[in-house]
Formats: C-alpha cells, sequence, structure tokens
C-alpha cells in the first residue's frame, strides 16, 4: 500500500536557500515509472548490462539490493536518478515498491546516480552543450597545463568544468576545430582545440597560418615546422595502432601531443626549421605552461 508523504528531519542548504526533503514508499507500475521519466532534468542515454541485468531481476522477481537507493525528485518533482530502473519497470511492466525522496536542489543533479557518479561530460550534457565529452577534456587538459601537471593524473570537480565552461569565450568554436582536425591526423580532438584555443587568442594571424599550413601543406618542405607537426603526429598514429595490433598497450598522452603541436608553433612563429621533436620539449612546455596560464587568467 502506498504511504503519505513524510517531512524528514535533514533539511539541505543551498545557495541560502533551505530544501525540504519529504519521502513516500510507493508501487510503480509501468505507467508510473513513465510519468516520472517523462519529467526528468535528463540522463545518459539508457540500456546496455545494467538495464538488462535489471530487467533480468524483475522478470524473475528477485529481490534485489539495487531497489533500495531512493527514487530522488527535485523541489519541482523533477526526476534526478534511477532512469535505468524505472525504464526496466516500463519494459517489463513488473510493479516495484520503491521510496521516493523529494526535494533536492536541482544542483544536486550532477551528482547522483545509480552506480557511479555523474562525470563532466553528463554534467555538460544536461546544460545543453554540444560536443560535451570532447568539451569537458579540453577544459580539464587546459586546467592540467595551466597548472604545470605533465604528469600523473588531475582531478577537475564537475562543478569546476562547468563553471570554465560557462567562463571560456567561445571554446566551443575551438572544440568544432578540434573534431575537424582529429579526422585529417587521428589524435585527441581535446589536443587540437586547447592549442587551437590558446594561438587563436595570442597570435591569431600566425594561428590561421599554422593550421592551414598543418591540415592542407604543401608537404614539400618536412622541415617547416606545421609540415614537420603533421608528419610526427601522423608518426605516433602509425606506431600506435601496430602496438596495439601487436597487443601492446600503446596510448598517445593527450599533454604530450601538446607538447609537440607547442614545440612545432614555436618554430613556426620564429621561421625556424623543425628537425626533431626531442631537443626543446622541456623549454616548449615551460612556454606552452606560462601561455596558457596568461589566457586563461
Amino acid at each position: 500500500m502506498d504511504s503519505d508523504w513524510r517531512v524528514l528531519p535533514e533539511e539541505i542548504i543551498e545557495g541560502r536557500k533551505k530544501y525540504v526533503l519529504e519521502e513516500r514508499y510507493e508501487w510503480v507500475d509501468g505507467r508510473r515509472a513513465a510519468e516520472l521519466l517523462a519529467d526528468s532534468i535528463g540522463n545518459r542515454p539508457i540500456g546496455g548490462v545494467v538495464l538488462d541485468n535489471l530487467i533480468a531481476d524483475m522478470n524473475s522477481g528477485s529481490d534485489f539490493k539495487r531497489l533500495e537507493e531512493p527514487v530522488q525528485l527535485d523541489s519541482r518533482g523533477k526526476l534526478m536518478n534511477a532512469h535505468h530502473r524505472l525504464t526496466a519497470i516500463v519494459r517489463t511492466d513488473q510493479p516495484q515498491f520503491l521510496r521516493l525522496v523529494r526535494g533536492f536542489p536541482a544542483a544536486y543533479y550532477q551528482y547522483m546516480d545509480q552506480n557511479r557518479s555523474r562525470n563532466a561530460r553528463d554534467v555538460l550534457m544536461v546544460e545543453g552543450v554540444t560536443h560535451a565529452g570532447v568539451m569537458a577534456t579540453t577544459i580539464k587538459l587546459l586546467d592540467m597545463i595551466r597548472a604545470g601537471r605533465r604528469r600523473g593524473d588531475h582531478a577537475m570537480r564537475n562543478k569546476d568544468v562547468l563553471a570554465a565552461q560557462k567562463a571560456i569565450p567561445r571554446l566551443d568554436e575551438s572544440v568544432e576545430f578540434g573534431l575537424q582536425v582529429s579526422e585529417d591526423v587521428d589524435v585527441q580532438p581535446q589536443t587540437y582545440a586547447a592549442c587551437h584555443y590558446i594561438y587563436s587568442r595570442t597570435d591569431p594571424n600566425h594561428a590561421d597560418l599554422f593550421w592551414d599550413m598543418f591540415r592542407n601543406g604543401p608537404r614539400h618542405d618536412r622541415t617547416c615546422a606545421p609540415n614537420a607537426l603533421y608528419y610526427d603526429l601522423q608518426s605516433q598514429v602509425k606506431t600506435k595502432l601496430l602496438q596495439r595490433q601487436r597487443r601492446y598497450q600503446a596510448n598517445i598522452v593527450p599533454v604530450e601531443v601538446c607538447v609537440d603541436i607547442h614545440d612545432a608553433w614555436m618554430h613556426h612563429v620564429r621561421n625556424e626549421p623543425l628537425d626533431t621533436f626531442e631537443v626543446k620539449q622541456d623549454e616548449a612546455w615551460h612556454d606552452l605552461a606560462s601561455t596558457v596560464q596568461l589566457v586563461l587568467s
């Protein structure tokens, strides 16, 4: 039997506003699940093993722990989590006795999920950002370089990624550019996007020529910096593919690609030939980090 809404003792303070939480238990059938799903803040695509397992459990009548986490609604009554569970109920039409809690701040959506925390891509998708995945990785890459972190992991909170996306002007243009160029030479698009953004802000005339030569040639002079970069990245891609065919672990590290790009950029601006990418890598890294710091400040 469904229960009435009951006020919980816990309260949430968010942005000087107090949020009161309420809970109730109810049997959620296919029709009710569809109603909840239709009024949702947003979610990643539904499917995969998680949904398959939920459907199998519901069809078998199993008593499983995944239903113990409450279905969470924001202060307007919009669904914030449990999309896989509710979708499974719709597909099986097997009613489930669920706990619902309503009254959360809508901003909490970015941290809620049934199985894992939402990542930066999910948060940007909710905000309607185009190419949310590449946008998120571009912002994180720029922040990593700004912090002077050439090696190791670099964590960035979802809310900081979202704030950066709103604060960095016209980054979407660089993300679009990165996706286009990655079709020419298949390294991670965020590497092109990050470098395109900083060069278009610091020296747009040289930047236009640099990227045009990198993408279109002419290729007769292999020591011309954009050409040298083109052949170097092509070589990295081929090496990675060969190693993976031999079942070796092989990855192209985005921050190191940015160092290569910046090495070529420095030679291009100075109108100097580029014979190798091994000689002045430390100089290129330090100059890249200081340039990103300047642009993002």
